[in-house]
C-alpha cells in the first residue's frame, strides 16, 4: 500500500464496490455505508491503524477525494410532469 499523506481520510469498502459510478464509503457514526461523500465518516490517521486491518477497506485522503467530487441530479428523482415543454408566448424552451 502506498504511503498516505494528510491527517483526514475517507474509507472505501471495495467489497461493496460501487453504485453506478459512485464509490461506497464508510458512513459517519459507523452507521453503514453511503455513496454521498457528505455523509461519509472522516477518519483520523490513528483510527486508520485499526480499521485498515480488513483487506477490503482502502483509505483516501479527504483532500484527494474532495478534489474529485461531482454533483449531479439523478434522473430517478425527477418527475417528468414537473418540467416545462413550452412557455406561453415564448415557444419551446429548448429552442
Amino acid at each position: 500500500m502506498s504511503e498516505l499523506t494528510g491527517d483526514a481520510f475517507y474509507v472505501h469498502d471495495t467489497s461493496r464496490g460501487c453504485l453506478g459510478d459512485s464509490m461506497i464509503w464508510w458512513k459517519h457514526n459507523d452507521c453503514g455505508y453511503v455513496t454521498d461523500i457528505r455523509e461519509a465518516k472522516v477518519f483520523t490517521r490513528e483510527e486508520l491503524r485499526e480499521v485498515l486491518q480488513a483487506e477490503d477497506l482502502v483509505a483516501y485522503p479527504v483532500d484527494y477525494i474532495q478534489a474529485r467530487v461531482e454533483h449531479h441530479v439523478s434522473i430517478e428523482s425527477v418527475k417528468p410532469n414537473r418540467g416545462l415543454r413550452t412557455v406561453t408566448g415564448v415557444g419551446r424552451v429548448d429552442e
